[in-house]
């Protein structure tokens, strides 16, 4: 071995320990260590060394013979002449205490010290870099779990979308479906409009002249909605079928209004009766004179005056001043 791989593996602690259980004897003429003493044995180091020539009392000469002789001494220790304590370390520690007398003990003392503050240095660095590892390894753990259960999260959420996704997807189907199936019935129920609209408008040219400008006024409203591209077919279509509901609601009521008709080819205001869509009667307003409406000549015709009392009955029925009772009025023929 070495004497700078011995100066690289010495410890403090184990300085320590020789400095206690080591004594040197060191001869201050000469410069050099003579013996050593450990555990009750002496050994000397003239005994080690060999072929150094007596010129010890020259300065130059004996510091070279003195490092000559300790590194035999050290070799001679360190492969097993002393087999008691063979160590590496004690071998550098009795040198360290032979020289520290003497000029060469500083020398020795650095060359011993560096290695010594290196490897401090080293085992410090190390732990600096264990704990820095060990701080780094958590911080990743902790990093590694967060991702673990924002990825659990994620998953779980992802499959929740995908559930809406296809709760969406099949409602989409639907209404498309449905779209295309208004489409359909909108191509079949425009030209149903059109023929509903001009059969109501020939029924109310054919029928009883009462409400005359309201039922027109419907009417025209009615046929302009018809011809509107702004609105749509079923809004078209629920209009129709309310005009209809109202013309339906006519034949089931009965009614008083005040208008004026011609009668003899004047403009007369009269009361008229209407009885549903069964009758239409008139009485002027001195209850003199009465008459109906003949749907076939589009005319209003006289009544005798047997009638009178009841129509004036029936017009105070109609205007609910009096309850309902069996009028006898002439109602015309019933066609099958």
């Amino acid at each position: 071995m070495k004497k700078s791989e011995a100066l690289r593996a010495i410890h403090h602690d184990q300085l320590e320990y020789i400095e206690k259980n080591v004594a040197v004897d060191f001869d201050n003429h000469r410069q050099m260590p003579h013996t050593f003493h450990y555990r009750g044995r002496a050994y000397a180091v003239e005994d080690l060394v060999c072929n150094c020539p007596p010129t010890w009392n020259r300065p130059q000469q004996a510091t070279s013979c003195r490092c000559r002789a300790m590194s035999l001494f050290i070799c001679n220790f360190l492969h097993g002449t002393f087999f008691m304590h063979r160590t590496l370390l004690t071998a550098l520690a009795v040198m360290h205490l032979a020289l520290s007398a003497g000029p060469l003990a500083a020398v020795e003392t650095d060359q011993i010290k560096r290695p010594l503050a290196e490897s401090i240095r080293i085992r410090q660095t190390t732990q600096q870099d264990e704990e820095k590892w060990q701080d780094d390894k958590e911080k990743l753990l902790a990093r590694f779990d967060g991702l673990t259960e924002s990825k659990k999260q994620l998953a779980e959420r992802q499959a929740s979308l995908e559930e809406r996704l296809r709760g969406a997807r099949s409602r989409i189907a639907a209404k498309e479906k449905e779209l295309a199936d208004s489409e359909r019935l909108q191509q079949e129920i425009t030209p149903l409009i059109d023929s509903l609209t001009a059969e109501l408008q020939e029924f109310v040219a054919g029928d009883l002249p009462f409400l005359t400008e309201e039922r027109a006024t419907r009417l025209r409203r009615l046929a302009e909605l018809r011809d509107d591209p702004e609105v749509s077919t079923s809004e078209k279509f629920r209009k129709v079928l309310e005009a209809m509901l109202v013309e339906v609601e006519y034949g089931n009521t009965i009614e008083v209004t005040r208008e004026t008709i011609a009668l003899d080819g004047k403009d007369t205001l009269v009361d008229i009766f209407r009885l549903g869509r069964v009758a239409l009667l008139y009485q002027t307003l001195d209850q003199k004179s009465s008459g109906y409406f003949d749907v076939a000549a589009r005319a209003w015709r006289p009544l005798a005056g047997d009638y009178t009392r009841d129509l004036t009955t029936a017009m105070e029925i109609g205007a609910k001043r009096r309850p309902a009772e069996l009028l006898a009025l002439p109602l015309g023929r019933l066609q099958r």
